[in-house]
């Protein structure tokens, strides 16, 4: 780091979490879960605009052009025999 240095990034705490649940029958296995992603559901930006346009007057300078994936969950059954 030095002097003049610009940071614009938030830190990004994205939570994703994965519940799963083993049944076991008659000589099989079945695997059934749900995967939660970005739970609390952040937006923080992850990708700015870097070019700043003298025509412009800078206008989009820094503005987000990618933003974290919004919340999504996943089902999921795997059966093993």
């Amino acid at each position: 780091m030095k002097a003049g240095d610009l940071y614009t990034l938030e830190r990004i705490s994205l939570l994703d979490m994965r519940f799963a649940k083993i049944i076991r029958f008659g000589g099989k296995r079945l695997d059934a879960g749900i995967d939660l992603y970005n739970l609390f559901n952040s937006n923080v930006a992850t990708a700015y605009q870097q070019t700043y346009e003298y025509a412009t007057n800078g206008a989009s300078w820094l503005n987000p052009t990618a933003i974290a994936a919004p919340r999504l969950a996943r089902f999921n059954i795997t059966m093993n025999f």
